[in-house]
């Protein structure tokens, strides 16, 4: 069986199914070679239209790909992470191809990447092939000695991932750590403080007042808090073995890669209960704080500017409770909840067995 992704794929793709051993050739097609043009002609980036359908006709190969609908008649398998078709309803017979492709037995199978995204596919009540739900695989990255660094722990450290840094969380972490007492504690952050996104909707102004809170609490608090812009992948994973706690108190994430990241390095989080996030975080192995069933935010971000100010104070007084309740654990208890987060990682993401199950997918005559 010959199988087959977009030329060009990306982060999500790589995390679903481009790292196990499976001999997958990447392919241009139609669409892919459309969104080159289209980069050419008006320099932008992202355009969810050419990435949302995938056009190779005559090739027999399976296609497999991410929110990637393939529509020449040809099979295929679907990751997605929110609902399938992903392209505008303004679209109408580019959404009407892939609504026909979903239902034809050339499309194997819809792959929810948690189980939010299958409950929302199928609230739309649309007719297609069976939905299978594959987490995304992950390796324990930890090492036989990692519970070292919770013994005598007298300093915590907190660590903080993320690009789109207002979105995940990053403002109220700034001030909820502002305004602890004289704890032991340091956070590190790796980001390049974005503050334009499409859940906290920041105005231009806004922005810039934001900018000049973040670099006065940067500075004050600068015996505490470090921030690299950018550091390699390979660099981040080795400042998670060395964290006793990771953060993504997000606004808005489809599921939340990081999480997995810092728990394979044996790091409990702490998250918001959004989208996906209730299904990889939990209080036997981190903390989960509750703001998104309170403003019901737990599926869409908040479209009202009032309530979005809210959310904001609420997620940083939860945050100051959860870090002064941290603060007064000992480095023993950080350690059993280190322990249950590897283990979830080890039983949930085992990349063997989501190897397994994509590959029977694919085989699925």
């Amino acid at each position: 069986m010959k199988i087959i992704c977009r030329q060009g794929s990306g982060y999500n793709e790589k995390r679903q199914f481009l790292l196990h051993n499976i001999a997958i050739r990447p392919k241009w097609d139609a669409a892919a070679i459309l969104e080159k043009i289209s980069f050419r002609l008006t320099r932008r980036g992202y355009q969810p239209t050419w990435k949302s359908f995938f056009f190779r006709p005559f090739d027999p190969s399976v296609f497999i790909g991410f929110n990637s609908i393939r529509i020449d008649g040809g099979p295929f398998v679907t990751f997605f992470e929110t609902t399938l078709p992903r392209i505008s309803n303004k679209r109408t017979l580019l959404r009407f191809l892939q609504v026909r492709a979903m239902k034809r037995g050339h499309c194997k199978s819809l792959v929810a990447i948690s189980g939010c995204a299958m409950r929302l596919q199928l609230e739309l009540q649309l007719q297609h092939q069976p939905i299978h739900i594959l987490h995304p695989p992950q390796n324990v990255l930890v090492d036989q000695a990692w519970k070292k660094r919770f013994e005598h722990a007298e300093t915590i450290h907190f660590c903080f991932v993320g690009r789109d840094f207002a979105r995940k969380g990053g403002i109220e972490i700034l001030r909820a750590f502002n305004q602890l007492g004289p704890h032991n504690w340091r956070l590190t952050i790796v980001s390049d403080l974005l503050l334009n996104d499409y859940a906290t909707q920041y105005s231009h102004e806004e922005q810039i007042q934001l900018r000049i809170e973040i670099d006065g609490i940067l500075q004050n608090r600068k015996s505490q808090i470090e921030h690299f812009e950018n550091l390699d992948n390979s660099r981040v994973l080795e400042l998670m073995k060395t964290t006793h706690v990771g953060l993504l108190p997000t606004w808005h994430d489809t599921y939340g890669y990081s999480v997995l990241e810092f728990q394979a390095n044996g790091c409990p989080v702490v998250t918001t209960d959004v989208r996906a996030l209730p299904e990889i975080n939990n209080s036997k192995c981190g903390w989960v704080l509750p703001v998104g069933a309170k403003f019901e935010a737990t599926i869409s971000p908040l479209d009202d500017e009032e309530r979005r100010r809210e959310f904001s104070k609420t997620l940083e007084y939860l945050l100051v409770d959860a870090f002064e309740d941290i603060l007064s654990k000992t480095g023993n208890d950080l350690a059993i909840l280190a322990e249950q987060a590897v283990e979830r990682i080890r039983r949930e993401h085992d990349p063997a067995a989501h190897k397994a199950s994509l590959t029977k997918i694919l085989e699925k005559q």
